[in-house]
């Protein structure tokens, strides 16, 4: 699935690009999702039964289609993308899938030596996803066919995804652990290089960096910990390099949009309580800054925004809103 990288990830993206002009990119997206998650995502048979799932290779040269075990760093884009598709399909279930696919890439940092993901390895298929049971050896690579990394982003994007869209701050956490491991190996005295091996403790370097170390890797490591606000996802998508381009709906044709847009919070399991909002709000000069707030309409017919993180991040301009106060609960 990495060869085809741009193509899956341009479908969701395009569909906010444009914004309810059209569902033909969303409706091209599931059916898309469909097909790959029947056919793609495994979970992996490893060491402690890890509940998470990866995205393998489906050979086609045989009379009966066999999914492969393989495990590729540029493949690691796809918990983001399944993320962000779960915010447009309403979906609690693609939201879990997304967080598993991430999780599995998280796992590729956490059991190499370097603690740094190879970028092209194996693992064993779980022939029943429900009765996964580890049986073999070693630390569950069943063989490392490209052990260097290339600077690459696919795994910290991910990452940086979650955390805007469930604001759990465990995928900081996997982030911090990952960024470190990474400046460990990687850092010279003028820059960051590729690493040769990274299932060595102390792995050599090769004289090489490529541009989307500084274009998308480093990128998405400062917005995991920047404010939520900063190239928010309620307001930017962000193209296969990382470039944020402004969503559809701050066309003025478009501002009107559906409040269950922002319902993803209910899937995650650290917020829970009030019932999803269920009409449209018009609002020309409202900006929504932190994919944990949304809004509820309270018992006297006016707006009220509710808070379920830690930041107070509702920004107004002329419109009659109120900030929003940590902590704070609908009527």
């Amino acid at each position: 699935m990495s060869d085809v990288d741009s193509a899956f990830e341009y479908l969701p993206k395009t569909h906010l690009l444009h914004y309810r002009v059209s569902d033909q990119y969303l409706e091209m997206y599931r059916s898309a999702l469909a097909t790959v998650n029947k056919n793609l995502f495994f979970r992996p048979s490893l060491p402690g039964n890890p509940d998470i799932l990866m995205t393998g290779n489906l050979d086609m040269s045989k009379d009966s289609p066999a999914i492969e075990g393989q495990f590729q760093h540029l493949a690691c884009f796809v918990g983001g993308m399944v993320a962000l598709g779960s915010r447009l399909t309403k979906s609690a279930e693609e939201l879990e899938i997304a967080a598993k696919l991430t999780n599995g890439c998280v796992w590729g940092y956490d059991n190499t030596p370097s603690g740094i993901m190879p970028d092209f390895s194996h693992v064993l298929v779980c022939k029943d996803p429900a009765m996964c049971v580890w049986s073999g050896e070693g630390d569950g690579f069943i063989s490392v066919d490209d052990p260097s990394y290339q600077l690459r982003p696919e795994a910290i994007e991910s990452v940086f995804i979650m955390y805007r869209l469930t604001a759990d701050p465990i995928w900081m956490d996997k982030g911090w652990k990952m960024f470190k491991a990474i400046q460990k190996h990687t850092r010279t005295s003028i820059a960051n290089a590729r690493v040769v091996d990274v299932m060595q403790a102390w792995p050599t370097l090769e004289d090489s960096m490529e541009t989307f170390w500084l274009a998308e890797t480093l990128k998405y490591f400062y917005l995991l910990f920047s404010e939520p606000d900063l190239i928010s996802l309620d307001d930017y998508v962000f193209n296969t390099e990382a470039h944020p381009f402004r969503w559809g709906w701050h066309e003025p044709s478009l501002r009107k949009f559906h409040l269950l847009h922002f319902w993803h919070l209910q899937l995650s399991p650290i917020f829970r309580s009030p019932h999803p909002p269920s009409k449209f709000l018009e609002a020309d000069n409202l900006s929504v800054s932190d994919p944990s707030t949304f809004i509820l309409p309270n018992s006297g017919n006016q707006v009220q925004p509710i808070k379920l993180s830690s930041r107070s991040l509702i920004k107004t301009e002329s419109c009659n809103w109120k900030q929003v106060i940590d902590n704070s609960s609908p009527n």
